[in-house]
């Protein structure tokens, strides 16, 4: 499941538990893509610190590039990605890497305090 929130520092609280698919990320992705109520410097806090992910480098690719699109209409978009598991680290560090605007700016943290301080830096 994929549950969000916006919270009072403009930051956009992404939260996947459980058995996590591509299809359920690129559906979340078509969803924010619609988003009309976000900072034009968007803030996104993704937690997969409770998430179960099978993906292929292929599929990562793709949620990058869909990620992009999703995220076009905003000046600069800032996205933490915490992670407790040495295998969503892995797929973490492979997302940030995919990136291919300079607009966009992804970072991977073990701790919650890390990642918020990052995002409102």
């Amino acid at each position: 499941m994929i549950t969000y929130k916006l919270d009072d520092s403009d930051i956009l609280h992404i939260k996947l538990t459980g058995n996590i698919d591509f299809n359920e990320v690129t559906g979340f992705l078509k969803k924010l893509k619609s988003f009309d109520n976000l900072p034009q410097d968007i803030k996104l806090l993704c937690d997969l610190t409770e998430a179960e992910v099978n993906l292929t480098a292929n599929e990562i690719h793709q949620i990058s590039g869909l990620a992009e699109n999703a995220t076009r209409k905003y000046s600069a978009v800032k996205t933490a990605l915490l992670v407790n598991q040495p295998l969503m680290t892995a797929y973490s560090v492979l997302f940030t890497k995919f990136k291919s605007s300079g607009r966009t700016n992804r970072e991977v943290f073990s701790t919650l305090d890390a990642a918020k301080d990052w995002l409102i830096e």
